[in-house]
């Protein structure tokens, strides 16, 4: 008897049995129960999140002989015929195989027919953004004036090459990828049922590794069962999907944080000598970058102490910088010759980032500086003329870039400080380490916007 891989196996049959996308199962039901089917649908979303199942499921609602129901009986002949496939009123068409005009007039030929046995005759047509620009112009016609009896579920992966004339005369939903935690819930049901030997720390990895897929994540699993007659551990889904292991990308970005070039470079050539491609291994940045990230803001706990002692030694706008440069080599990375290459020139950039400093925290050590240097200044002269320093300390003194501003109304203190400007200028000289001109003002800016507006200073 030929074996029936899971992903099929455990199809979900009614809505309830589908995971996730609670809002689209919720308008759907109301439609049945309502007898208010729309003629048009675009299902529009990743791959293996249940775009096609959901169809399925909702044409069995539908057709259901003892419906219309939100919980098709399964045992009709309509439902069977559904479940495996085999529904003449159920017609599923693959739109990258059958893409072309005379397809789709076929179609159009066949919507005039009413159902054989059930209510509604229904098309399901898979990637419709396959379709050619003459087939889909083919294909509105019907869109806008369909058969009473016929629904069209237009599902896709790229909404975006869908035309907007086509679009405008659908209901869209667009499914969402399926969480880590429904989904490792999904896998330990299905494991337990199939007396899969399968520790807790192994389901989640396969349900992270699925990237929001429950048909990739059942996959898995099933190849999972091949591998090994003990219990499948961490190592065992790390081996079988070729992911990169997480300690060579701790320690990769431990190297990176350390600016330690030679070693980070090592790393990377390891872990490519090792088998991982380097689209894997961008991949693996990415989403580490992201968890780092998430374990900053308390949304993930760290996998180890030195996620946690990384997390806390790089600034959050250094990773984000990170992050913002990966994905800005994506593109470049799919399209390189020398994809290797590309990879280490993203390390390489990473290590000669410059840190992050916050605007306030550069203001604030800025305006210190200047006041150090002020200080300096006056202590420095008291040493070689008393008179001199008392006199600079009497005045408001501001540094303005490579001057410094003395304002002083009094023309005896005035007097002096142009006669010893040499003298002061070349003190500032040595304090600031480099030249730095002396201005005099008979009035501060504090002073001068008063009198501009002929007010006073409101304490």
């Amino acid at each position: 008897m030929r074996h029936l891989p899971l992903a099929l196996k455990y199809r979900p049959k009614t809505f309830d049995e589908i995971v996730d996308q609670d809002y689209i199962k919720r308008i759907l039901k109301n439609q049945v129960e309502h007898g208010l089917a729309f003629p048009a649908f675009i299902f529009a979303g990743p791959r293996g999140i249940g775009k096609t199942t959901t169809a399925r499921v909702f044409a069995r609602s539908l057709n259901c002989l003892n419906g219309p129901t939100v919980n098709p009986c399964g045992e009709c002949p309509a439902c069977r015929e559904i479940i495996e496939g085999r529904s003449v009123d159920v017609i599923e068409i693959d739109g990258a195989s059958n893409r072309g005009i005379d397809q789709v007039r076929e179609l159009r030929e066949q919507v005039k027919y009413v159902p054989l046995q059930g209510r509604y005759k229904i098309y399901i047509i898979d990637e419709v953004h396959m379709l050619t620009t003459e087939a889909f112009n083919a294909l509105l016609k019907t869109l806008e004036e369909p058969p009473p009896h016929a629904i069209f579920i237009l599902a896709t992966t790229a909404p975006a090459k869908v035309p907007q004339t086509v679009l405008s005369r659908c209901q869209r939903f667009d499914f969402r990828r399926i969480g880590v935690e429904p989904i490792a819930h999904r896998l330990r049901e299905i494991a337990d049922r199939e007396n899969i030997k399968i520790g807790d720390d192994a389901i989640r990895t396969i349900a992270r590794y699925a990237d929001g897929s429950m048909r990739d994540g059942l996959v898995i699993l099933e190849q999972l069962t091949g591998y090994t007659e003990d219990e499948i551990k961490r190592e065992d889904v790390l081996d079988v999907v070729g992911k990169v292991p997480d300690f060579a990308v701790l320690e990769l970005f431990q190297s990176v944080n350390k600016k330690d070039k030679r070693k980070a470079l090592e790393i990377l050539t390891q872990m490519m000598e090792g088998g991982n491609e380097p689209f894997e291994i961008y991949r693996a940045l990415i989403e580490y970058l992201r968890h780092l990230l998430f374990i900053q803001s308390g949304v993930d706990e760290p996998l180890g102490e030195g996620d946690q002692l990384l997390a806390e030694g790089i600034n959050p706008l250094d990773l984000l910088r990170m992050l913002q440069v990966a994905l800005n080599y994506e593109d470049l990375l799919r399209r390189s010759s020398s994809p290797r290459v590309v990879m280490e020139a993203l390390i390489l950039r990473f290590i000669y980032l410059e840190s992050s400093v916050m605007i306030d925290d550069l203001l604030k050590y800025y305006e210190g500086r200047k006041k150090d240097i002020v200080q300096t200044m006056v202590d420095d002269l008291e040493r070689i003329d008393k008179e001199l320093a008392a006199s600079l300390r009497q005045a408001e003194i501001h540094c303005e870039q490579n001057q410094m501003v003395v304002y002083t109304r009094d023309p005896k203190i005035r007097d002096q400080l142009l006669k010893k400007r040499q003298e002061i200028e070349t003190v500032l000289k040595r304090i600031a380490g480099g030249s730095v001109r002396l201005r005099m003002e008979e009035r501060s800016l504090k002073e001068k916007v008063i009198s501009f507006f002929d007010g006073e200073e409101v304490k």
